[in-house]
């Protein structure tokens, strides 16, 4: 695991396909990380996470914005985490 300046860095050289993220977590949060990880991969397909009611606001903000992003409740079943991936981008078939 590792927090979201991190994965930015990252993505400059490894270019996901895929990011799966909590929400509320230090530093940038999730929606945050996503947003500067879809400027520099715009296909990347984001994958939020949250179990606290604070994610709608930050939610919000990024739609303003112009930013959409799935967002899944926890817990979630690694089988349903699965089914959302496949059915997102066509991965883990």
């Amino acid at each position: 695991m590792i927090d979201g300046d991190s994965a930015v860095e990252l993505a400059r050289t490894v270019i996901p396909d895929v990011l799966l993220s909590e929400v509320i977590m230090p530093g940038l949060n999730g929606i945050e990380t996503g947003m500067k990880i879809r400027e520099l991969v715009p296909k990347c397909r984001i994958i939020l996470f949250s179990g606290q009611a604070a994610t709608v606001d930050l939610l919000e903000r990024a739609r303003q914005q112009g930013h959409r992003f799935e967002i899944l409740a926890m817990p979630i079943s690694p089988e349903k985490l699965i089914a959302v991936i496949r059915a997102s981008s066509g991965y883990l078939s």
